[in-house]
């Protein structure tokens, strides 16, 4: 798989690609930007190489897309992030999304970034990204088995989408630890620590069970 850009919702190479504010008529530069990397990658890599649109939300996708219906984007699978500390909370709406999109599109989903805190403790002089129990979904502690739970939930949800459209999960900076420990400042330390993988020991968490 290649994926053209990195939550590309924003837009290319501003502000002739961008898509937002005033320059929200701006999709038939940003499709003609993505369909030229896109024939890149049909050119290059072997014929089976897959390609990911990547939008920053499960909520406004569908949205995002139906803009590009005018100027259709060279694509294979719709890739989104969901960080539940930037977005609903509610995992019903989550899947309305994702079924919605795969129905509406008929193409393969992916959350290509996700993750989850086993912990709202610190373990470096760094302010974390999730420090509070309202940036969490309140069914899910942020804790050890919270943090599975949650991403055993992810795989439900991906694998309710009709005709088997939800293919897979990634999650996002699983290693990105404090190695410093409580020394740690900018250059040592980590804002992502506690939705890391590996404890503030470096033991593997259970949360890895679920990619079994």
């Amino acid at each position: 798989m290649v994926q053209i850009g990195n939550e590309t919702d924003s837009g290319f190479l501003w502000n002739y690609g961008k898509v937002w504010n005033q320059f929200a008529t701006n999709f038939i530069n940003f499709a003609a930007l993505f369909n030229q990397g896109a024939q890149a990658v049909r050119d290059v890599c072997p014929s089976d190489t897959k390609i990911i649109f990547h939008h920053s939300s499960v909520e406004n996708a569908v949205y995002f897309l139906d803009q590009l219906r005018l100027y259709p984007i060279n694509y294979d699978v719709i890739g989104l992030s969901y960080y539940p500390q930037f977005q609903t909370k509610d995992l019903n709406l989550v899947q309305s999304k994702l079924n919605t999109l795969a129905s509406t599109f008929n193409k393969e989903i992916m959350i290509v970034e996700t993750a989850y805190p086993f912990t709202l403790n610190f373990n470096d002089n760094l302010t974390n990204y999730v420090g509070n129990i309202n940036q969490i979904v309140p069914q899910y502690a942020a804790s050890p088995q919270g943090q599975k739970d949650f991403l055993l939930k992810i795989i439900a949800l991906l694998k309710a989408i009709p005709n088997q459209k939800g293919i897979g999960f990634i999650y996002w900076a699983p290693d990105w630890v404090s190695f410093t420990g409580n020394a740690a400042t900018t250059l040592g330390g980590s804002s992502w620590e506690n939705q890391c993988l590996w404890n503030f020991n470096g033991t593997a968490l259970p949360a890895l069970d679920a990619f079994k």
